[in-house]
């Protein structure tokens, strides 16, 4: 029967190779050929990006990824790895690549250039890698050698290499190669072994990045290609009615190749929808109302052509490509005619250059997922490090095409080692080049704007980082080029009302940051810095409907708490304000000042007893904390008399064990010194002699809350309701009722009291 060329000469390659082991002639040889390929892509990847190891950090995704994230900076903790694991705020899913990061952290700390010099690891190891599996499954040596050196080596790469907060790349493809290889050898002996490390490997992959929900198929292509799992040929004497060779199927089962990638398309799909859920968690999808699906469309089958010319011609390459408003219907119809042109060939090509249709439907295939046809964030036209992956299949088509059409040409070998190495040495000119525009914000922007001078990203990026340099006027230059672009950028509007605020123009602050949240009512930011001029001014009121606005969009938002219990506290609603500060405590449990804060507020409900812990925390986390000291000594001066009290009570209590006014007093004591122990158990005896008495149950029921016990203390709050409780006012303003207060049946309790309030005759003070 027949075969193809390419299947025929993969098979003499590795017939060529067991021959060389048998014979053991070529053993030796072929392994200093192997450990030489992988020296020379090592140095020059070393050398290309060794400059990146003296750069910092870039101000645009590093900092929500490294350099301003607390969960990442604090390394790998319990609380770390679950914030990961879970949606985080401002991310995709990707909780391996975030813990990867964690882990530079508590290695090097917010040492820029360490994590710089682990993603340029990360690109050796993955050329190495793919220079390896393409060997081993094609038994072609010096066309995998140069399929890794044009991916080590392409200028394209850059973005994924030299960015920090791409990290994620490097380890998805990492485990994609490394799940190639296992691939590999589980179709050369097919045991539950090898599958489930092939799975498990796979599953690695998704949890870095999504990525790899496209390499089941990619192993279907495989499979035809280069490991003739699906193999096809002529029968012979067997024609068809038009007389031509009919052809037949001869390769393993469809079914089971088929049957083989469901479990690892099942894993794919639970990926896409636990990445999906993740977008909608943070709200950065991007709806169709702004980005129609027909503009999608369009602009993902132009940037077919758009990524290949980028391989072919590499320069001009830039942080970000902004999406069109629009693209021209004949741009979108000649894109269109070309790709299916060009996938029309590869199909006309199955036989004859089977690699051709490989690497063509490689190629279209794993860029789908970043197509653009659902968007999440800033998204951009294109972008270069979504083509780290995909271009390996047209890296494919070249190596084994080129030589086929120099030999069809009679080109000697030596001219196409020539040609190979010209190529390689322009690619690494222009990538040593590509390198430098990232050392520093300012440098890659303006090197954006250099390409296009109509990018509103790079106006803004680039006036941040004058901001930040303190170079005001260039700032306000070009904030003022990006407004031009599009007057209505919030992202714009909020920083250069942050840039005001700066300069003390509060005035033409709020101007702005008010025409942002205009633009966005959702812009978290720009709310918290017009709270917090409206506090500066003196108008609490306004201060406190913005800081609202801020946690009902961003209910873990700690400093917007934080603002809201100094506000209301000063205001004289200290109920409100303890359990804002409560939260914010709970939110930034490393934060001295909140702390302090809420102890002070405590102090102010007569809650001495759990103002100390708070002091004492305050303390523990800044040393220096005069004001958090001095309060601790008045509070411990303070629960000093509370509790000489209480021992006067109890003597009196022993004296009249009936009484009880007394009991009642004694409770109220030993409550205000933060021992609830103690006013439990003297409730539980006031409760003996006066059992229907709903006060007991409330207070009770407000121990219980206190102490976490939601349960209880709803049961508890029924029973004072039940026997008469009706000090609504009470009852919405107390914070020891704080945990339950969001409850559906604590609402319903509120709802069923009467509207006639009566004093409450046992408590002092609301928060004893």
């Amino acid at each position: 029967m027949a075969r193809s060329t390419e299947v025929r000469q993969r098979q003499n390659d590795q017939t060529k190779n067991m021959s060389e082991m048998k014979a053991g002639t070529g053993t030796a040889r072929s392994l200093k050929q192997d450990l030489a390929i992988c020296a020379v892509l090592i140095m020059a990847v070393l050398i290309v990006y060794h400059p990146v190891g003296r750069y910092g950090f870039i101000d645009f995704d590093d900092p929500d990824y490294v350099s301003a994230n607390p969960h990442v900076m604090s390394g790998i903790t319990a609380e770390g790895l679950a914030w990961a694991m879970g949606f985080p705020e401002k991310h995709y899913w990707t909780p391996l690549s975030m813990v990867s990061h964690m882990l530079d952290c508590e290695l090097f700390g917010l040492n820029p250039g360490m994590h710089h010099l682990v993603n340029v690891a990360f690109h050796v190891l993955n050329s190495l890698l793919l220079f390896f599996v393409l060997k081993t499954m094609t038994g072609a040596r010096w066309k995998s050698a140069f399929v890794a050196a044009l991916f080590a080596l392409h200028p394209v790469n850059v973005d994924s290499v030299a960015w920090i907060a791409e990290r994620k790349n490097l380890l998805s493809t990492s485990f994609w190669l490394l799940s190639m290889i296992a691939y590999y050898y589980y179709t050369q002996k097919q045991t539950l072994s090898r599958y489930a490390l092939l799975a498990g490997l796979f599953t690695l992959g998704l949890l870095a990045k999504q990525m790899l929900v496209t390499l089941p198929f990619v192993f279907l292509l495989l499979d035809y290609w280069p490991l003739g799992r699906i193999a096809f040929a002529r029968g012979d004497g067997d024609k068809a009615k038009s007389g031509n060779p009919r052809m037949l199927y001869r390769g393993e089962p469809v079914t089971r190749l088929v049957g083989e990638k469901l479990p690892l398309i099942v894993l794919s799909l639970a990926a896409i929808v636990i990445s999906s859920q993740s977008i909608a968690h943070v709200g950065s999808t991007v709806t169709l109302d702004t980005v129609p699906l027909g503009l999608r469309m369009e602009n993902a089958i132009v940037s077919y052509l758009l990524y290949a010319w980028k391989m072919v011609w590499p320069v001009d390459l830039m942080f970000f490509y902004p999406y069109p408003d629009a693209i021209p219907l004949w741009q979108a119809a000649g894109a269109a005619g070309i790709v299916v042109l060009v996938t029309a060939s590869a199909a006309f090509s199955l036989f004859r250059a089977p690699f051709f249709l490989v690497g063509w439907l490689w190629y279209t295939g794993t860029l789908v997922p970043v197509s653009g046809l659902i968007q999440g964030g800033l998204w951009p036209a294109i972008a270069e490090r979504w083509a780290y992956v995909p271009y390996i299949g047209l890296f494919i088509a070249i190596s084994w095409g080129v030589p086929g059409l120099f030999r069809v040409m009679h080109v000697k070998k030596a001219a196409l080692a020539f040609a190979a190495g010209m190529v390689l040495l322009a690619l690494t000119a222009l990538t040593v080049r590509q390198v430098g525009f990232w050392k520093d914000d300012i440098t890659l922007f303006s090197h954006a704007l250099d390409i296009d001078s109509h990018n509103i990203i790079a106006h803004a990026k680039l006036a941040d980082s004058y901001a930040n340099a303190g170079r005001k006027n260039e700032a306000m230059h070009h904030y003022a080029e990006a407004l031009e672009i599009n007057p209505a950028a919030s992202i714009v509007l909020r920083n250069l009302g942050q840039l005001h605020h700066g300069m003390g123009n509060l005035d033409e602050a709020v101007d702005y940051l008010s025409r942002a949240v205009r633009s966005d009512p959702e812009d978290v930011s720009a709310h918290m810095r017009i709270g917090t001029i409206y506090a500066q001014r003196g108008d609490p009121d306004n201060a406190i409907r913005h800081f609202s606005l801020v946690v009902e969009l961003d209910p873990v938002h700690a400093e917007a708490y934080y603002n809201l219990g100094i506000l209301r506290a000063k205001k004289g609603d200290i109920g409100r304000a303890a359990e804002d500060l409560s939260r914010a405590v709970e939110l930034a449990p490393g934060d001295s000042e909140a702390h302090c804060s809420y102890g002070i507020v405590l102090m102010n409900q007569g809650r001495a007893g759990e103002a100390i812990e708070h002091f004492e925390r305050a303390l523990v986390i800044d040393t220096d904390n005069r004001e958090a000291a001095e309060y601790l000594r008045s509070a411990r001066a303070y629960t000093g008399n509370i509790r000489s009290e209480a021992q006067r009570l109890e003597q009196e209590s022993r004296d009249h064990p009936e009484d009880p006014g007394v009991l009642g007093r004694l409770a109220v004591a030993y409550s205000m010194a933060g021992d609830n122990g103690k006013a439990r158990a003297v409730l539980d005896r006031l409760l003996d002699l006066q059992p229907d008495n709903p006060d007991v149950y409330y207070n009770i029921a407000c121990i219980n809350a206190r102490q976490g016990r939601a349960d209880e203390a709803l049961q508890w709050l029924a029973g004072a309701v039940d026997r008469g409780f009706r000090n609504r006012e009470l009852m919405q303003g107390d914070h020891d009722l704080a945990s339950i207060r969001n409850t559906p049946q604590y609402q319903n309790l509120l709802e069923s009291m009467q509207k006639e309030q009566q004093p409450d005759t046992l408590r002092a003070d609301p928060g004893s």
